[in-house]
């Protein structure tokens, strides 16, 4: 058996997995696939860790668009990974979430 994180947006919990877990491949959400490898776009992925982040600073939508001055809507889109975040905006985002640029490409 093998412990390993299954990331899920609003909190990260483990789960035991047996190597037919590993074969078959874990999905996004916990649940066992098909096999087949489930990637996320670059913007997906920074969408996640917007996400992530903001809740864990208890912060809401209209906080962190209040702060880089985008609507509410742009943020959801962002966190969707529907629109493309400009570099400027995930400067904004990072100084006001407290973390570096880098923090959401990785």
């Amino acid at each position: 058996m093998y412990r390993i994180a299954v990331y899920d947006l609003s909190k990260i919990s483990y789960r035991l997995l047996t190597k037919r877990d590993i074969r078959t491949n874990v999905t996004e959400n916990g649940s066992v696939g098909d096999g087949r490898a489930q990637m996320l776009s670059i913007d997906q992925r920074i969408g996640v860790r917007i996400r992530g982040k903001r809740l864990a600073l208890g912060l809401s939508e209209d906080d962190v668009a209040t702060a880089i001055g985008e609507s509410t809507k742009t943020i959801a889109a962002y966190e969707r990974g529907g629109v493309r975040v400009p570099p400027d905006h995930l400067t904004r985002l990072a100084e006001f979430m407290g973390v570096t640029f880098g923090y959401f490409m990785f």
